[in-house]
């Protein structure tokens, strides 16, 4: 390193860089989401309009037609003591099930209402797209 005009640290070569900062993995440029997704939420739907009480052993046996299940959560209501929220998440282990379970479960019935099944996202992320269709609707309606 080497110090620059204004008395702060600078690098004098991209190896230095690289000494200082070593890359955990490389860069992939050409990424592409149909590339098998890692971690615990890998291949997780997201499932609207579910019930007050609905059990997980329910969406055991429901979402289990379309290829084994690695996790059910199903959080409590902020609103409502002792009641489930009005979604959930059921996590498969493939994208294949995955996708399957959207195509064929998306709008069907369960316990007398319609679920609306689809890909989950982050949280961080599905903030931002609501407030950018908020922000297109304000404006472009």
């Amino acid at each position: 390193m080497t110090l620059n005009p204004y008395g702060s640290r600078g690098f004098s070569t991209a190896n230095n860089v690289q000494r200082t900062f070593p890359q955990k993995r490389p860069f992939m440029q050409n990424h592409s989401f149909n590339e098998p997704r890692s971690g615990i939420k890998a291949w997780r739907l997201i499932v609207r309009g579910l019930d007050d009480f609905t059990k997980r052993e329910e969406l055991a046996e429901h979402f289990g037609k379309c290829g084994p299940l690695k996790e059910i959560v199903l959080p409590k209501s902020k609103i409502k003591e002792n009641a489930n929220a009005p979604f959930g998440f059921v996590q498969y282990a493939s994208k294949f099930d995955a996708e399957r379970a959207v195509k064929i479960l998306n709008n069907e019935p369960f316990k007398g209402r319609k679920l609306k099944v689809e890909i989950s996202v982050d949280k961080d992320t599905y903030i931002t797209k609501q407030q950018e269709g908020l922000f297109f609707s304000m404006h472009f309606n």
